[in-house]
């Protein structure tokens, strides 16, 4: 009997965005850029729940990455059971340098303002301002602010 073919992944849960395989995946874009397009820093960024992607990618990458932005971020589980694997994450064991981007009013239950102000210390971008719920798409509460500026600090990678 023939083995039968896993089917690809129609969503990314917790199980896949804090796997080696995620990380070998990225792995492999990461080498094309470098050897075709002559990329010398790469850079991982995840927004709201992209940021479970770019937490674990920056863990499982490590100094393969020159840096890793984490806006808007997940900090704990949806009843659809992504976000399991961040609460609680260590950045402590993250090589690259680590930057955080949140709006201080986000009402979203799930990336709250103060959560992340709580772990990010020097390294996070306050947003204030704007018009909420600016963007048709995105819930009132959920990281829909349009023209926003940054403040309470300047922060960047080095090099």
């Amino acid at each position: 009997m023939g083995s039968t073919p896993t089917r690809p992944p129609t969503t990314c849960f917790d199980n896949y965005r804090s796997s080696k395989e995620h990380a070998d995946d990225v792995r492999s874009v990461m080498a094309r850029l470098r050897e075709e397009h002559g990329y010398s820093k790469i850079y991982v960024m995840g927004h709201s729940m992209g940021s479970i992607s770019s937490r674990w990618l920056a863990k499982n990458l490590g100094k393969e990455i020159s840096g890793s932005i984490h806006s808007g971020s997940m900090n704990g589980p949806t009843r659809d059971g992504f976000a399991n694997s961040v609460s609680g994450f260590s950045y402590d064991t993250i090589a690259a340098p680590v930057l955080h981007v949140h709006h201080e009013s986000d009402a979203c239950s799930l990336t709250p303002y103060f959560t992340v102000k709580g772990y990010a210390g020097e390294n996070l971008m306050t947003v204030r301002g704007g018009v909420p719920g600016a963007i048709p798409a995105a819930p009132p509460t959920c990281t829909a602010t349009r023209a926003a500026r940054s403040s309470s600090s300047d922060r960047s990678f080095p090099g």
